[in-house]
């Protein structure tokens, strides 16, 4: 079982932790409206939607993608995502279907949530007849806080957002050779954490938004992401 250091927490929490006092400080020097999924930082009010693009820069590649943003009335909120990856030394692109749930805890200064977002990702590619495969499955859960803050007239506002958590992983792998019949295939799963830090900017129905985020998987870089989009 592998062991966690002061080092590998504080790498991933850092992020977190930061941000959350960063709002805490905001709590008394700016006026604010906690709502629904702000916590996640979206942008989408209740009883709206969000749509938009993403592009992402994970460890290990470069991807783009769409994403969906629900916000109904009531504390629970929930969205979706695809995208496609071109990984380093692959020939074949990644493609990543995911989602999240996000319960409004109700605080009046923050918008807190437990949050929830699974993931399914696969990719194959072929060396000189041999064909490998491999699919992973990610299921992160965490806390994330978030806090609207209102720009100038009220028609902008920023969305500063913070999350810890831990993700269960689970990676499978085969090799296959169809000339000599010979398959080989094995699973791995492991348990991690990660600290987010992002922002949203709302521009009327308009919102941008980006964020990194850090794990405790040894010598990973910070993975980045960026999205547009428009609320209805």
């Amino acid at each position: 079982m592998k062991r966690y250091t002061l080092h590998d927490l504080s790498r991933s929490l850092v992020l977190a932790g930061a941000g959350t006092a960063a709002l805490a400080a905001l709590t008394f020097t700016t006026p604010t409206s906690a709502a629904a999924q702000v916590c996640i930082g979206s942008a989408a009010a209740s009883g709206q939607n969000a749509l938009g693009g993403t592009y992402l820069r994970p460890h290990n590649g470069t991807g783009y993608g769409v994403h969906f943003q629900s916000n109904p009335a009531g504390p629970i909120g929930f969205g979706s995502e695809i995208h496609a990856t071109d990984l380093d030394n692959v020939e074949e692109r990644a493609i990543t279907v995911g989602g999240h749930l996000a319960w409004e805890l109700g605080s009046t200064n923050f918008s807190i949530c437990p949050v929830v977002t699974p993931n399914f990702s696969w990719w194959d590619d072929q060396f000189g007849g041999v064909e490998f495969e491999a699919n992973q499955l990610q299921v992160p859960a965490g806390l994330a806080v978030g806090r609207r803050l209102w720009l100038g007239d009220g028609s902008m506002a920023l969305t500063p957002t913070a999350m810890a958590g831990a993700y269960y992983q689970r990676i499978r792998r085969s090799v296959s050779d169809t000339g000599d019949n010979l398959e080989l295939a094995d699973t791995a799963s492991d348990t991690e954490f990660f600290g987010d830090l992002g922002a949203t900017l709302e521009l009327g129905r308009v919102y941008l938004r980006g964020s990194v985020r850090l794990d405790t998987v040894d010598d990973r870089d910070a993975a980045f992401r960026l999205g547009a989009g428009v609320v209805f």
